[in-house]
């Protein structure tokens, strides 16, 4: 569909909807925003099977170069918030600049009376229009009427087994959490640090992502230079070589007993076979354990290690990603070739 098409249909949407409401745009200047409502607003309705606590750094880290934040009302109420941001996506072979609608969260009391679809048009013509280009996608766990091109699944790395048991957090049929218990740690073997080589970074990771992937975001240095304090880097050696390098961020689930989730958001490995692949999550998984980082890691499906999942021990969480690309015919990537992540 052509920009312009796209924008008329999403106008005419606007203009005419079934429900009353109202929105606020916020670009650039957000000196207005009080972000500590909003924090509270997604640590009290963000995520399907259980509340998520989202790192306010991490709504930072969306808006600051050319974010988008939408705020919707309902009789004076606020009942959600969207994220938007650009970036630059390669779909076999090709670079787009895109706008990217995310992190949408509507009040449980305003769910499921079709709200979402005002919220992604709004985000999606403000995107468009303020990043000045001709493609849209949008990630979420709510299903939508268009045709998802890939979706993706969480799964979980247990580290801290008696606080996960408290939370509930293992399925009722599994034998045995035990086999999570046991950590040979040796510290020689990790470098963490906030300061690394970003250019090395960069090109590491996006000639990973080349490799393995048919859709993948493209990385520039300034993406981990303004990290902040965000993400959390882990690289592992082995005889003085580095062999691994994790890029993580944490989120706290409110269950029965919150628990922290390291999402491992980026990750290479010199070595892509499965004894390099087990040893590297396990010695990531000692050393999260050893620094009292994480009670559980979180590693997106798409990332490949399909045929390592029953072997490293991981559990699969209930919920799942799906992304859209709501103006361009997009082929079906299977989830092992899509290198999008939620954030």
């Amino acid at each position: 569909m052509e920009k312009d098409l796209l924008l008329q249909k999403t106008n005419m949407e606007l203009d005419d909807p079934h429900l009353k409401f109202t929105y606020k745009v916020y670009y650039e200047n957000f000196s207005e925003v009080n972000f500590q409502n909003i924090k509270a607003f997604y640590d009290a309705y963000y995520g399907m099977d259980a509340s998520i606590k989202l790192p306010m750094e991490l709504f930072f880290y969306i808006l600051k170069d050319k974010g988008i934040l939408v705020e919707f009302y309902m009789d004076s109420i606020v009942v959600g918030y969207i994220f938007g941001k650009t970036r630059e996506l390669c779909v076999f072979g090709t670079v787009y600049p895109i706008s990217e609608g995310t992190l949408l969260c509507i009040h449980k009391d305003y769910r499921n009376i079709h709200l979402t679809p005002y919220l992604i048009n709004v985000v999606l013509k403000c995107g468009m229009l303020y990043h000045n280009v001709s493609l849209f996608i949008f990630n979420g766990s709510r299903p939508l009427k268009a045709e998802s091109f890939t979706s993706s699944k969480i799964y979980y790395r247990p580290i801290h087994v008696d606080l996960l048991l408290q939370a509930n957090f293992f399925p009722s049929d599994l034998e045995s959490p035990d086999i999570y218990r046991t950590f040979p740690c040796d510290t020689s073997l990790y470098v963490s640090s906030k300061t690394i080589d970003t250019v090395k970074l960069t090109n590491t990771i996006n000639t990973f992502y080349q490799t393995y992937f048919d859709i993948y975001e493209v990385l520039d240095t300034a993406h981990f230079q303004q990290a902040g304090t965000l993400h959390y880097h882990v690289r592992i050696k082995r005889s003085k070589k580095l062999v691994a390098h994790f890029v993580l961020y944490n989120t706290i689930v409110r269950n029965v007993v919150d628990y922290r989730v390291g999402y491992v958001h980026y990750m290479y490995f010199t070595k892509f076979v499965c004894n390099s692949v087990k040893e590297c999550i396990n010695k990531l998984a000692e050393h999260c354990k050893l620094n009292n980082l994480c009670d559980t890691l979180a590693f997106h499906s798409q990332f490949p290690l399909n045929d390592y999942f029953k072997d490293l021990g991981f559990l699969q969480g209930k919920g799942s990603t799906s992304y859209y690309m709501l103006n361009a015919k997009m082929s079906k990537i299977p989830a092992y070739k899509n290198g999008l992540q939620q954030y």
